[in-house]
């Protein structure tokens, strides 16, 4: 039997990245806190450059929001690397963070779309096509309207390169959205990007939410885990409006 290949440590962001070699045939493993919808993203194929010049700085300044210059280029990674883990310290939310939002809404996910950061390609994100069904918190400077469609991005994603190869990159205990699937966001707004961050997420599955992202223990209930969707609504409808 010939030996497994080594594990391959590679530095990702300003916080330690595992680079963990997939063994064929094998799947992703879900955590027992998860609900069972929850899974991996599909593989996107990754976009050619923009060739319209208004298109290509939008991109790149987009993508400069998630660059790390001094890491290895995600095309440029060993054969064997094929999953990047970020351990990142996020700053602590509450389970409701409003005043940290730009933007609250419930909203379906139509479009995922994986990218390189610029200029270095050293990471993964994912930029979300979000159909906004209902706003609980708007920007009075620019509001969005229901039935429209915004972007959110996020640190991640599942990106086929040209290649054929497939990277999935993850920031631990900081789940990636799923097409088709409702959630309530929290947003920031991307000045001048034309975006948003997602900061926090509820995922509604059957009237049923479940916190899109982990807490650090694992002996400390989630907020609002398995609670109805209306309660959760309710509670958001008072923190906004008290």
């Amino acid at each position: 039997m010939a030996p497994q290949s080594p594990v391959r440590r590679l530095r990702w962001g300003l916080a330690l990245v595992l680079a963990i070699p997939v063994l064929q045939g094998a799947g992703i493993e879900v955590q027992s806190q998860r609900p069972p919808e929850r899974r991996m993203p599909d593989p996107v194929e990754l976009r050619p450059e923009p060739t319209d010049a208004a298109q290509k700085a939008i991109r790149d300044a987009r993508g400069r929001r998630f660059d790390m210059r001094g890491g290895s280029p995600v095309t440029e990674l060993p054969t064997d690397v094929q999953t990047l883990v970020a351990i990142t310290h996020p700053p602590p939310l509450p389970a409701l963070p409003v005043a940290e939002s730009s933007l609250v809404l419930i909203g379906q996910v139509e479009e995922v779309q994986p990218y390189l950061s610029s200029p270095s390609k050293t990471r993964v994100y994912t930029e979300y096509g979000v159909h906004i069904e209902i706003v609980f918190k708007n920007m009075p400077a620019s509001p969005v309207v229901e039935g429209s469609k915004i972007i959110a991005d996020r640190l991640g994603g599942v990106v086929r390169l040209p290649s054929g190869r497939v990277i999935t990159a993850t920031v631990r205990r900081r789940n990636l959205p799923l097409l088709g699937h409702r959630y309530v966001f929290f947003l920031k707004e991307n000045v001048e990007l034309g975006s948003f961050t997602i900061l926090s997420a509820y995922e509604i599955v059957e009237g049923v939410v479940f916190p899109l992202d982990e807490e650090a223990g694992s002996d400390r209930p989630q907020p609002y885990f398995g609670a109805d969707s209306e309660s959760l609504i309710a509670d958001l409808k008072k923190a906004i409006n008290p």
